[in-house]
């Protein structure tokens, strides 16, 4: 590992654990001055989001893709999205302002993606990572009917909900596609 510094695991072993492992990120004599660390996960063949197969992908480009999360996640709460950043880090102040841009603008495009295909009466957005530290974004549309609602999402349901049916792949990445397009206008 870069300057000295050792992997932690995650769980307490090295065996079947992804470890932090921070390496010096040189971006240029500013990045230097801060002490900025581009934090690795190691193995990149155990992040999820770097082997699992995407749900149904939206938009993607060289730096990041939008996929509609299906499955348990999905059902409940339809139009769900996930903004994955390529690149193996873990945090935002890992990226470049410039690549910290490029990734907002595709989650407030999802965002409004979402709004515009399934009119929820609450967007949540969420960046977390304590599960997968990989960098991505959730965008969860919700709604007062569904089964958890006012709590989060991870919560346990608190009832019965009543969610409207996902939008099409193809709905979300022409509305995507419209909102993108404008977020780069302007």
């Amino acid at each position: 590992a870069g300057a000295g510094l050792t992997g932690r695991s995650l769980h307490g072993s090295n065996a079947g654990t992804i470890a932090l492992m921070p390496k010096p990120c040189y971006r240029g004599p500013a990045a230097v001055r801060r002490s900025r660390f581009r934090f690795i996960l190691s193995p990149m063949n155990e992040c999820v989001l770097c082997t699992k197969p995407a749900d149904g992908i939206v938009w993607e480009d060289e730096a990041c893709r939008v996929v509609r999360v299906e499955g348990e996640d999905g059902r409940d709460f339809p139009g769900f999205c996930r903004v994955v950043w390529r690149g193996h880090v873990a945090e935002m102040s890992d990226l470049t302002p410039a690549e910290r841009r490029h990734l907002m603008n595709a989650v407030w495009a999802c965002e409004l993606a979402v709004r515009e295909t399934m009119q929820p009466d609450k967007i949540n957005l969420a960046s977390l990572g304590n599960v997968v530290p990989h960098l991505h974004w959730h965008v969860i549309p919700r709604w007062r009917s569904d089964s958890r609602f006012p709590a989060p999402v991870w919560s346990a349901p608190a009832r019965a909900g009543a969610v409207p049916p996902a939008p099409t792949i193809d709905a979300l990445r022409a509305a995507f596609g419209r909102a993108l397009a404008e977020l780069q206008a302007e």
